[in-house]
């Protein structure tokens, strides 16, 4: 996957979901996302430190994963309070490896119960966006838009972001 408009709009409704349904333990303070495309890249969809999910979409292959992957790293955003400074987490990876480390298997729970209902809230927000937009590319091309068109043409373009 690339950077583009579409995938940093699905990771804030993705993150924004989290937050309304998983909790925020922070209150005043929710994490941030960044994505990177990174070739060099090559096993990590991506990771939680410091209040900031960091994405790397060069290993994420489509939107449902990267809801996933946002949905496992909001999990480790939820374990920090009880984590502090993640000395414990890499305590327990030592002992256990990374698979079997009980941060990472609640992450992977985490990700089996909420990456469906998270993915299916963000297509119900999008569809009626993608449909107007169709409608109005439709009934625009019977406009004369010569006369104004940059309203017209900077709607247009809104549409195709999608």
């Amino acid at each position: 996957m690339k950077v583009t408009k579409r995938n940093l709009k699905i990771s804030t409704l993705a993150l924004e979901w989290c937050i309304n349904n998983l909790g925020n333990p922070l209150k005043t303070i929710s994490p941030t996302i960044t994505l990177k495309h990174d070739k060099r890249v090559k096993n990590m969809y991506g990771f939680y430190m410091d209040q900031e999910i960091t994405l790397h979409l060069s290993t994420i292959k489509n939107s449902r994963q990267l809801v996933s992957t946002i949905i496992h790293e909001y999990c480790h955003y939820l374990q920090s309070p009880r984590i502090s400074g993640f000395t414990k987490y890499w305590k327990l990876n030592n002992k256990f490896g990374y698979l079997k480390n009980p941060f990472e298997v609640e992450a992977r729970k985490f990700e089996v119960l909420y990456t469906e209902k998270c993915y299916n809230h963000i297509l119900e927000n999008l569809w009626w966006k993608i449909l107007f937009c169709l409608f109005l590319q439709v009934h625009l091309l019977d406009l004369d838009y010569t006369s104004h068109p940059q309203p017209c043409l900077l709607f247009l373009g809104q549409c195709f972001v999608w």
